[in-house]
Formats: structure tokens, C-alpha cells, sequence
């Protein structure tokens, strides 16, 4: 209601200044005596000044967003892309922070918001566009030319949630563009939305399992060069995020605790896990230790 508040305003001050009144305005009846509290007479007093309703509901999410952008030029609620995170990430290639990694030329799709784009004409007279594609990530500039630009500038407007196909480009040196082929507005429905949120709870929590560290417990007696080598190789068969910590049992009781894997880990899953505990087993076996022994307690746990 802002620009009618403003418009209304500003016309009751313009009436106010040249005495200008609605016949609505003039009250019957003034105050004892004549007069109004201003001075002025009966007659040529104003009513109060009538003001313009507020609804009481809010906008839509996008029209808020859209009114937000509008009027301040950023978004303040909620960014566009947000409620978009986990279906956007499962419709392209990579996310754009990592097309750095990418080799010159590779083809890849990746999506996200339009933030701002710029159509100019190059020393041959051609037409071409700049803009900068967001994923929240990270950004990157992109650049349109030809027929690509002819069959697809309506999809680049400012503020367009676009998935984009393209060759990446490293011919500026410390730069990484994006030579676009195809643009395709990004509009997934509800139930695409929910379905891929679902999707990125199951695997945050097989990452975060994955991820847990694998316990060993052995004795310092077993340790040798040809058991740490099947550790090492169980580590680089089942490559992964979780930490190896191996418990060493000392003759005294006593116990310590060593990592394995300082840059490498494993994969926290009941194969590496079997594997591991295989390695342990057959040291244990080649002592033939006693039943009860610190040898015969080594042991493996996720």
C-alpha cells in the first residue's frame, strides 16, 4: 500500500497548501463559540485525514520476493534458490564452485539464478551477452553468442532460475567461464521439490555413517610391518572419510592410541570393516596365543 499511502499524502498536503477541501470535509458544527481549535471557522475546517486500508494478508512467496527486489534491490526473507538446493543439485553435472576443477572445454550442465546480465555488440557488429550465473555456492560468468543468444535471451532475464549447458572455458588466465550452448528455465513442481529433499536427508545421513570413525584394538604384540600393510591396503581398497584409530595394548596394561590414514580414510561399511578385522585375525593367528591374551582381544568396531 505504500505508493497509494505516498500519492494520497502527498495530495492532502497540496489541498492543505492552496486551501483546496472536499465539500465531504466541511464539519456542520464547529466548537463553542465559533471558531476551531486552529482559528479557523466552522466552515472551512477539514475532517481527519482518511487512511488507506492495509490488508491483513501477505504476499506470496515469490511476489514478496519479487516486491522485495523491486524496492531494495536484494532479497530479504528468504533467496530464491533455497527451497531449489537439493533438486537443482540433483539435476546438474557439478556445482558451479567446482567448475575450476573442470578441463578446458569439458560439457557440463549446471543451474541456478541469473543475478545480472549485459547484451552488447563486439568489434564485428555481432550481439553477445554477459551475465553472472548464482548457485549459492558460488558464481560464475557466462557468456552467450549467435544462435545460442537468439533462441535463448528470454530465458536470461535478471532474477530466472535457469539450468545452463555449456563448455567450460579457461582462456583468461585465474578466470573460469561457462560458453553457453542451451538454457532451460528451471521451474520443478512441488512434488519434485519434496521428493529431492528426501532424497538429500538419506544421503546426509549415509554420509555422516560413512564418515564415523572405525575403531581397532590390538596388541602391541602383533604389531608388525606386514600387519600395517594389510591395514594400509584395506585402507586404499575402501577409500573414504572415516578416520582409522587403532587402540595398541600394551604389555603393562597399559594403552595408546595411533591414527591411520593421516590424508585417507576409510569407508565406515561392514566390508572395509570384515576386511579389517581379517587383517587383525590372522596376526592374531599367527601367534596362536593362548585364549585370553592381549593378541586374542584384538578387535574391530565401527
Amino acid at each position: 500500500m505504500l505508493e497509494k499511502a505516498q500519492a494520497k499524502g502527498q495530495q492532502v498536503q497540496q489541498d492543505a497548501q492552496i486551501g483546496q477541501g472536499s465539500i465531504f470535509d466541511l464539519q456542520e458544527d464547529g466548537p463553542p463559540g465559533g471558531s476551531s481549535p486552529s482559528g479557523a471557522s466552522a466552515g472551512g475546517a477539514f475532517a481527519a485525514p482518511v487512511h488507506l486500508p492495509i490488508p491483513s494478508e501477505e504476499f506470496d512467496q515469490a511476489q514478496l520476493l519479487a516486491a522485495e527486489k523491486e524496492a531494495i534491490g536484494l532479497f530479504v526473507s528468504e533467496h530464491p534458490l533455497k527451497p531449489l538446493r537439493d533438486v537443482l543439485r540433483a539435476r546438474v553435472d557439478y556445482p558451479i564452485a567446482a567448475l575450476s576443477d573442470r578441463r578446458d572445454k569439458d560439457l557440463v550442465t549446471v543451474g541456478g539464478i541469473i543475478t545480472e546480465s549485459k547484451r552488447i555488440r563486439t568489434r564485428n557488429g555481432d550481439h553477445m551477452m554477459f551475465a553472472t550465473l548464482d548457485d549459492l555456492d558460488g558464481s560464475v560468468e557466462i557468456l552467450v553468442f549467435g544462435k545460442a543468444l537468439a533462441e535463448h535471451e528470454a530465458a536470461l532475464a535478471v532474477d530466472s532460475v535457469v539450468l545452463v549447458k555449456g563448455r567450460v572455458d579457461h582462456k583468461e588466465a585465474g578466470k573460469t567461464c561457462l560458453v553457453v550452448q542451451t538454457v532451460q528455465p528451471f521451474a520443478p513442481s512441488q512434488e519434485e521439490i519434496e521428493q529431492a529433499r528426501t532424497q538429500a536427508r538419506a544421503a546426509n545421513r549415509t554420509a555422516a555413517a560413512l564418515a564415523k570413525p572405525v575403531h581397532l584394538r590390538v596388541a602391541a604384540v602383533d604389531l608388525c610391518e606386514n600387519l600395517l600393510d594389510d591395514l594400509r591396503q584395506a585402507i586404499e581398497d575402501f577409500s573414504g572419510p572415516a578416520q582409522v584409530l587403532v587402540q595398541i595394548q600394551r604389555s603393562d596394561g597399559s594403552s595408546c592410541v595411533a591414527r591411520l590414514g593421516a590424508v585417507h580414510g576409510v569407508q565406515n561399511t561392514p566390508a572395509a570393516r570384515s576386511v579389517l578385522g581379517e587383517a587383525l585375525s590372522r596376526r592374531r593367528g599367527a601367534h596362536a596365543e593362548p585364549p585370553g591374551s592381549l593378541a586374542a582381544a584384538a578387535g574391530v568396531a565401527g
